[in-house]
């Protein structure tokens, strides 16, 4: 079981600005009788609110808690407002909400991003993979409970990875959560397992190279496998005796 040990624990933001910068464009090709071409001033803009990313017209929470709610717009912000300010993100690249009431997110563990030497990126190299792919589902009850994280693309074994891509990190278990602890925050210290000397990540199935997707790599087997973790955790057993019942 991985320890929560060391993870960064900010706290997601609600606080939106209302304004937003221009970016400005500097043309560099010359014109056709070779002068300088002129500085232009370019009609895009750079987000400062969750309002004014692309994507949030289609965004509906009205059968979402209120606490969720503004804990979620949070999170959006952090994740794509405020990337810039946080360089561990950089490693990861987060998409849109799968789905319009931001309860299920995707993000990638870039290739680049990791150790040059390790199994891992010469394996992901040598698939041409972009990087490792996660799914975040966050309940209801968040942040007040923990969200599922699990693995959906490439099949891993070893640095606590189970067989249905669910994660052994006590910072996903209702016991070990922390509820200042921001998504962006949980997916570095998640992806930062990966790296693990004792426990080295690898790949053991690229599966549907068109849909990435793996056999036995599902949400539900996901989500079976979160809840054995967490009823291990509180039974207060052996975490090693007990991680390693429920891999067999």
């Amino acid at each position: 079981m991985a320890s929560k040990r060391g993870a960064s624990k900010d706290h997601a933001t609600t606080t939106e600005s209302e304004a937003v910068v221009p970016v400005k464009k500097q043309k560099t090709n010359d014109t056709a009788d070779g002068a300088p071409a002129k500085e232009e001033q370019s009609t895009a803009l750079a987000p400062k609110r969750v309002f004014d990313l692309p994507w949030w017209g289609r965004i509906n929470t009205d059968n979402k808690p209120q606490k969720f709610v503004s804990r979620m717009m949070g999170e959006a912000k952090k994740i794509f407002i405020l990337k810039e300010h946080d360089p561990e993100q950089k490693m990861l690249i987060f998409d849109e909400p799968v789905l319009p009431d931001l309860s299920r997110w995707t993000f990638l563990y870039k290739t680049e991003s990791i150790d040059k030497d390790s199994k891992l990126h010469k394996q992901l190299k040598s698939h041409n993979l972009a990087g490792v792919r996660f799914e975040i589902n966050v309940p209801d009850e968040f942040p007040m409970m923990p969200p599922n994280l699990r693995v959906v693309h490439p099949k891993l074994s070893g640095s606590y990875v189970f067989s249905g891509g669910a994660i052994c990190f006590e910072a996903l278990t209702p016991k070990g959560w922390v509820i200042t602890m921001t998504l962006a925050s949980l997916a570095v210290a998640v992806v930062a397992l990966l790296a693990d000397s004792d426990l080295p990540a690898q790949v053991t199935d690229v599966g549907d190279m068109k849909t990435l997707t793996v056999p036995g790599y599902t949400r539900e087997a996901a989500a079976r496998e979160a809840k054995q973790i967490a009823s291990a955790h509180r039974g207060g057993s052996s975490w090693s005796q007990s991680i390693a019942n429920m891999k067999k």
